[in-house]
């Protein structure tokens, strides 16, 4: 995040983008006051077709979310668990997976049989391409609740990482058994489209042939325009 900001307000430094709205921005970092801030959002506002404010506004909400972010991490002992989760989940969304694994193993140490700390980690070792640690965790996230729809789809996926592709499609096919009967909505946690595409690497993993012969057309006429075509 703090290399993302760098870079912008270099585009600015360097003279590349020019105006009233550049010297608001400038005003802000100045003199970091919530009118100041304030100047900047309305400014983006009311130019919203104009580049510089439109950048001006990613640069000031940047800025804002790192402040926040520094103070809750530094109160981070004196959060309730619920608030640190969140936390941990915000690190997750911003690609910070230490940061948000951490969080979710003082979840795991004192709240060990609150399975959500348990699945979102087992994200964020998947998109570490830890495999096995990533098992491990959703493998604690079904456990401490047996009915976690996402968790067991999770799973297949780091199944399939793992060449586990008959117990994928086990895995695959027990979730979905419970979909629907979980406390959280499933298509908030994983979406229709994602199970679909799923479901079709684990029947070509298993070359189960006839299935992905039914299958595949029927989502390329539902989603034309997905990347998974092109990513294959």
């Amino acid at each position: 995040m703090k290399k993302s900001l760098c870079l912008i307000i270099s585009i600015f430094s360097l003279g590349l983008l020019f105006g009233d709205s550049q010297k608001l921005l400038q005003n802000y970092f100045s003199e970091d006051t919530f009118a100041n801030m304030l100047a900047v959002l309305e400014d983006a506002e009311q130019n919203i077709d104009n580049i510089t404010a439109t950048y001006n506004l990613m640069v000031v909400h940047l800025n804002e979310l790192s402040k926040v972010m520094a103070e809750l991490e530094m109160n981070a002992d004196n959060l309730q668990a619920g608030q640190r989760f969140q936390l941990a989940n915000t690190y997750l969304a911003l690609g910070k997976m230490e940061e948000a694994i951490s969080h979710y193993d003082f979840l795991n140490t004192n709240y060990e049989t609150w399975s959500c700390p348990w699945r979102h980690k087992g994200e964020a070792y998947y998109n570490l391409e830890d495999w096995e640690n990533s098992a491990r965790a959703l493998e604690k996230a079904i456990e401490t609740r047996i009915e976690h729809y996402d968790a067991y789809l999770w799973l297949a996926r780091v199944q399939l990482k793992l060449k586990k592709n008959k117990a994928a499609l086990k895995t695959f096919e027990t979730g979905m058994s419970y979909k629907g009967k979980d406390i959280e909505d499933p298509e908030e946690e994983f979406s229709s489209e994602e199970e679909s595409f799923l479901k079709l690497d684990i029947f070509k993993a298993n070359k189960m042939r006839k299935d992905v012969k039914e299958l595949e057309p029927s989502l390329k006429a539902k989603y034309p325009d997905s990347q998974y075509w092109t990513s294959k």
